[in-house]
């Protein structure tokens, strides 16, 4: 007998779709609505219809839920807002709050302790093992205040945490289109084996949701994920075989969308379903690949990293089972540890030694030109160096400081065959050398998901949450943000220079980051040790006294010239005296 799910699916996506200008679907189908009506909205003539009920099978509804709640501060999503009380926390869902309200036990000596051991027990027995460790969690409220927008799909909803969302009901329909088409890469592809695997793995997908989901039954959240993921792979396979189609997509969609918007979404922390589930359901796909260029095999993080533009060499690739979600992948594949040792001792001689010369010129003019100074120093020379410093720095300057004392600022140029990541922030012989970053509309979201990621799951690293204090402490107003513009270390798309400078001065509030350990520890360390060397900052205020443009320089070489002439003048003038 068919599964009564995949026959109801098959209907759905052979129907033919409705010829208006759009519509607003409803998916209470996929939360297991009994009667569902899906009104469209037709032109501007103001007319309506009226679709008749769906049929769908007994053992696919749920009881009828609102798909149009609005969220409650911002916080409280559709599905956790509809969760019963007992089911809003962890103490509640282990049923701490019960307890408070139960009557009172009789005062019988062993039975109490039999009644309450079997309470503790059966309590105990709810609560995750540690094994079941989740990685799908909602952003907590401490971080999530400082900026909403910046955790909340604006286009399409992914996974059981925004479902039914308003905002993303009109992406509904192009989730069916999407499977409809992955389908159709093959005759080998059936529903029917994408909801058997899915069902297979179902409870294992549930206990990554840090979220207790027990109101979404198991054929709602079977039917969700393979629309969810079946979607998301054939949107992969769409840009990695051609980028017309998933442009002629956008075109024919009723709703206008660009693929930078959907690469936003799908980057969510809390928009996110386990990748294990993407990796069944790819496997299940008979991919065809005379196309073009492409023959062999791919793999599911071949065609995801093509997604998000990232090249890594194979060899790099992380293992499927190592990959806990879509965020999670992308935070792997930017590790600036995957190719930092290359890039540190990566130094070339030719450079260090022009700089070495370039210092020793510097150097002696500095003597030459304040000598007179040096005598009225009281501290011995070796008290000008900095003995250590016993303790980890917390911050280091800003640039405009930075500048002042020295350090000299560099964009970052990748090799070919190098990483190229944004995280990559090298302290060398006083330079210091970021990375280009492009600040868009984008830029704040990617990484504050990218931080909670790492809030949320320590285990996973902090270098995003130190990359984020390190802009943090190097840009304090917009002087600092046209400094970096000015050295093309930053590309502006995002407003006016304050505005760069607010977003990043807010990316970590209400984040931790233990100073002892962390990705840029050692960074810190130099920089600070390099600013505390005062022939350092004797050196950045020469250059930008006499050596800051091409006519100071001028005026510095006929100063000295003009200066050899009379002393030269001087002693012969002396010499024919005393002759």
């Amino acid at each position: 007998m068919a599964d009564p799910l995949a026959s109801w699916m098959w209907t759905r996506l052979t129907e033919p779709p409705p010829h208006d200008d759009h519509a607003v679907v409803d998916v209470d189908t996929f939360v297991g609505a009994t009667e569902v009506e899906k009104t469209l909205l037709l032109d501007s003539s103001g007319a309506e219809g009226q679709r008749g009920h769906e049929d769908i099978p007994e053992d696919v509804c749920l009881p009828p839920v609102s798909s149009r709640q609005e969220v409650a501060g911002g916080y409280d999503h559709d599905l956790h807002s509809r969760l019963p009380s007992s089911h809003v926390s962890s103490w509640q869902v282990a049923g701490y709050d019960s307890w408070l309200s139960s009557p009172p036990l009789s005062r019988d000596g062993a039975d109490d302790v039999k009644v309450l051991e079997h309470q503790i027990s059966s309590k105990m027995d709810r609560v995750r093992g540690s094994e079941d460790q989740p990685y799908i969690w909602k952003v907590p409220p401490g971080i999530r205040d400082h900026d909403k927008e910046a955790y909340e799909p604006k286009l399409i909803s992914i996974g059981p945490l925004h479902h039914g969302r308003e905002i993303s009901l009109p992406m509904e329909e192009l989730k069916l289109m999407y499977l409809r088409d992955l389908l159709g890469r093959s005759q080998k592809h059936q529903i029917s084996s994408y909801i058997r695997v899915i069902r297979d793995i179902e409870l294992r997908a549930r206990k990554q949701y840090s979220e207790s989901l027990r109101s979404l039954r198991t054929d709602a959240f079977v039917m969700m994920l393979v629309v969810d993921g079946c979607f998301i792979i054939e949107c992969f396979l769409k840009k990695f075989f051609s980028k017309r189609q998933v442009a002629t997509q956008m075109a024919s969609s009723t709703v206008r969308w660009r693929l930078s918007h959907l690469r936003r979404d799908l980057m969510l922390f809390e928009n996110q379903i386990p990748f294990f589930v993407l990796v069944a359901l790819f496997n299940e796909c008979s991919i065809p690949l005379i196309t073009g260029t492409h023959h062999g095999s791919i793999s599911l993080i071949e065609i995801v990293l093509e997604f998000l533009k990232i090249k890594l060499p194979r060899d790099k690739y992380p293992e499927a089972h190592q990959v806990h979600h879509l965020l999670h992948l992308h935070h792997l594949c930017l590790d600036p540890s995957l190719s930092l040792d290359a890039s540190r001792s990566g130094c070339p001689y030719r450079r260090l030694i022009l700089n070495r010369l370039e210092d020793a010129a510097i150097m002696i003019s500095l003597i030459l030109l304040s000598l007179p100074f040096l005598l009225l120093i009281r501290k011995p020379p070796w008290s000008w160096f900095p003995n250590g410093q016993a303790e980890t720095p917390r911050m280091i300057p800003c640039a405009t400081e930075l500048e002042k004392a020295g350090v000299r600022f560099q964009k970052k140029v990748f090799k070919e065959g190098e990483l190229n990541c944004y995280l990559k922030v090298l302290f060398v012989d006083g330079i210091l050398e970021i990375p280009f970053l492009p600040v868009d509309e984008s830029t704040g979201s990617e990484l504050r998901n990218f931080i909670t990621l790492e809030q949320c799951c320590p285990e996973l690293g902090n270098h995003f949450t130190s990359y984020a204090v390190l802009m943090d402490n190097i840009i304090n107003t917009e002087l600092d943000v046209t400094l970096l513009r000015n050295h093309r270390i930053i590309e502006k798309r995002l407003g006016s220079d304050a505005q760069v400078a607010d977003m990043f001065n807010k990316l970590c509030k209400g984040t931790y980051l233990s100073y002892k350990g962390h990705y840029n520890e050692q960074l810190y360390k130099e920089v600070n040790a390099y600013c505390d060397v005062p022939h350092h900052k004797w050196r950045a205020s020469l250059m930008g006294t006499y050596f800051g443009n091409p006519w100071s320089i001028i005026s510095l070489v006929a100063g000295i010239f003009l200066s050899a002439l009379s002393i030269i003048q001087t002693y012969f003038t002396i010499t024919r005296h005393r002759q």
